[in-house]
């Protein structure tokens, strides 16, 4: 059945999951996580933590939201990790709220919004998905609507993921084939116009017609080109670099399932040096010692972690209509019924970021890497995201035991 509830009742219904699933409760928190326990804070408000790339621990002085002082700790003892945030580049929806939607309103766009921010993510990027051209249009406009009035405050730009990608089964991944085209600049500028300017990232598949003419264009205006849910052959991979393309989207996903063992997208994305690579590190898109395989291919500098959340992401098991696809919610994963694909992710970058390092696939300093200070390299953060002294609120501090990283508050 197809199940739309208020944010009030969504909130009910997000915690019933977390315990169900055994997520962490403040992971879930229908309130803004709180600051870190008063036994970690001494009275002059200092805190001892770690910060990722960073040797020794710290003691971090912070004062009316601005962290005024920042100077090596004698006690090696803390378990909490000072970071200002995460940033998440791919979000479809989130808090019952589906971004490509006619039904998308200001009061979602902000629920959806606030609930990120719930969850540690300072920075996003709504991600607009395969649909009608005149829908796309209309998404576009609220969501440019609501950061000009400042309903939503912290977007970093628009991502799209909509319309020109391949049609093949498999690599089309849980994208409708009737919405999928060639690249149309015409069509992407009415698009960019709409948005205010605001589309920053594009995932297309190069070997659709025009489509390296399309990367050129996109790239001269400096937008951030990505590959993704395409068959392209290596040659072709190798020319969309040329062209100005900068990323592998979702790498190791929306792939077929069966592919030739050395000519292979996953491969020849691997291998191309000059694409940066974004995974999905929730423990259903990808396993985990795939995962370790592209981060040493990449290696930790070209490599981003990324949500793929839904708007159905923290619901109870069950099954879901979304536009007019059946999904199954197991497991902490979204699949989409009746085939093998995923249809998106449930868990937020929080969770997947707890998961990741409770499987030792990455250390809790990688995965704040990973997770913060790399995407907010890849989309250029003029302020970036390194903790230092005179950085202004939110903060965002982790905590670490044997060796999993969980949320354990919001200072903001």
């Amino acid at each position: 059945m197809d199940k739309k509830i208020s944010r009030k009742d969504f909130i009910k219904v997000s915690s019933t999951a977390a315990a169900t699933l055994g997520l962490s409760s403040a992971v879930m928190s229908s309130q803004k996580a709180s600051a870190t326990p008063a036994a970690r804070m001494d009275k002059n408000g200092e805190y001892t933590v770690k910060i990722a790339g960073r040797d020794y621990c710290w003691r971090a002085k912070l004062e009316n939201g601005r962290l005024v002082e920042l100077a090596r700790a004698i006690d090696t003892s803390t378990d909490l990790w000072l970071t200002r945030g995460l940033v998440d580049i791919q979000v479809n929806g989130y808090a019952n709220v589906e971004l490509t939607s006619p039904d998308l309103t200001m009061e979602g766009l902000a629920a959806c919004e606030e609930a990120l921010f719930e969850q540690g993510t300072v920075r996003w990027c709504p991600t607009v998905t395969s649909q009608e051209p005149a829908l796309i249009r209309e998404v576009l406009a609220k969501i440019a609507e609501a950061v000009e009035k400042g309903v939503l405050k912290r977007v970093q730009c628009i991502h799209m993921e909509a319309n020109y990608l391949s049609p093949e089964e498999g690599y089309r991944g849980a994208h409708v084939p009737d919405y999928l085209t060639d690249p149309d600049i015409k069509e992407f500028e009415s698009w960019q116009k709409a948005a205010g300017g605001r589309i920053g990232y594009v995932s297309m598949a190069p070997e659709l017609k025009g489509g390296l003419e399309f990367i050129r264009h996109l790239a001269s205006k400096g937008i951030l080109v990505a590959l993704a849910h395409h068959n392209a052959p290596y040659e072709l991979v190798a020319a969309a670099a040329d062209a100005g393309a900068r990323l592998s989207t979702h790498l190791f996903n929306g792939c077929a399932a069966t592919m030739h063992r050395h000519h292979n997208i996953v491969l020849t994305q691997l291998s191309e040096d000059r694409l940066w690579a974004s995974f999905l590190p929730d423990g259903h898109h990808i396993p985990y010692h795939v995962l370790k395989v592209g981060l040493r291919a990449k290696g930790l500098e070209r490599s981003v972690f990324t949500s793929d959340l839904i708007s159905l992401g923290g619901w109870p098991e069950g099954e879901y209509v979304i536009d007019g696809q059946e999904v199954l919610i197991r497991d902490g994963g979204a699949f989409l019924k009746g085939t093998p694909y995923l249809y998106g992710a449930w868990a937020n970058l929080a969770q997947s970021i707890k998961r990741v390092t409770a499987a030792g696939v990455v250390t809790p300093a990688e995965a704040i890497r990973l997770a913060s200070t790399n995407p907010a390299r890849l989309l250029g953060l003029k302020e970036g995201l390194e903790p230092a002294a005179g950085s202004e609120s939110p903060f965002v501090i982790f905590r670490e035991q044997n060796g999993t990283l969980e949320l354990e508050g919001i200072i903001d």
